[in-house]
Formats: C-alpha cells, structure tokens, sequence
C-alpha cells in the first residue's frame, strides 16, 4: 500500500462497520498518527466522535466520556445495512420523557 511503501506507516485499521463511517483509516509513523476521514461532512463528523476525539482524549491522558441518552422512537426506523448505523434526530423532551 502507499502509505507503507512511502511513509513506512504502520496500518493500524482501515475500514469499520458503521454507517455513515466505513471508510475510516488509522496509521502510526513513529508516535504520531495519520487519520483518513470519509469524505462526506457527516461521515467524517461520525468517525470523528467516534475514533478521533478518544484518540486525541487518550495521548492527555483523559477519559473520554460521551454523554448517553436513552430515548424513544416516535415512529419506525428502518434499518438499511448490515452495519452499526447512526443517524440524525432531534430529541424532544416530553412529559419527564
């Protein structure tokens, strides 16, 4: 591959099984690290919550902590691939719900 040719990276992954977000890179050269994001704004949004932002937390020596909410559907979702998908809502806060 090119970047272990050239670079003489260290592929770490390439490709996850989520969507929006499959085509996520991640390689070391030495002890900095090379990120190839999708090329879509809320793909690499996705990816980047996803894999970056720990990543980033993780060489501070932080947690990364994100904040879960459980909520209910208000109508279907049907689900379109075999993958983990995300996608985006709005959440409304109704009746202590």
């Amino acid at each position: 591959e090119i970047i272990k040719d050239e670079l003489e990276a260290t592929l770490l992954f390439k490709g996850v099984a989520i969507k929006p977000g499959r085509h996520i890179m991640v390689a070391t050269v030495g002890n900095k690290y090379i990120i190839g994001l999708p090329g879509f704004a809320y793909s690499s949004t996705v990816t980047a919550i996803l894999y970056v932002v720990p990543l980033i937390k993780a060489m501070q020596n932080l947690a990364f902590t994100p904040t879960i909410v459980k909520a209910r559907l208000k109508e279907k979702y049907l689900k379109r691939s075999k993958f983990t998908e995300f996608t985006a809502c709005n959440l409304n806060y109704t009746n202590g719900e």
